[in-house]
């Protein structure tokens, strides 16, 4: 009697662990699969963000406003053009590059920093 009682134990434990087993298993193979998925939205985040000195006035006219913002300031400050970052100067950013879309920020910000020379 207590050998059958041990042997029904010794089953359900058995089940208990399989079907547990086969719960991690999923449970793991859901947080590989979540994973992977946030990384690979980190990594889609990462590309579009962020204009720098090799973008194209195409990038710049694309990006938001902030971007803009943030690109100019830096770049004023970087090539001592600080004409750029008052609420006038800025836009000259924007119109200068509707017209010329294949220019890089830098090539634009070392002209600029160019004729300042010249002009000073």
């Amino acid at each position: 009697m207590v050998g059958k009682l041990c042997a029904r134990l010794s089953r359900r434990k058995v089940a208990r662990s399989t079907l547990g087993g086969g719960m991690a298993r999923w449970t793991g193979v859901v947080l590989v699969v979540l994973a992977m998925a946030l990384t690979v939205g980190a990594i889609a985040g990462c590309g579009g963000g962020g204009l720098s000195a090799s973008s194209t006035c195409k990038d710049f006219s694309e990006a938001s406003p902030e971007e803009q913002h943030e690109v100019i300031s830096s770049l004023s400050s970087k090539y001592d053009t600080p004409d750029y970052t008052t609420p006038l100067g800025e836009p000259e950013v924007g119109y200068y590059c509707a017209s010329s879309p294949e220019t890089t920020l830098e090539e634009f910000f070392q002209q600029a920093q160019e004729s300042g020379e010249a002009g000073g």
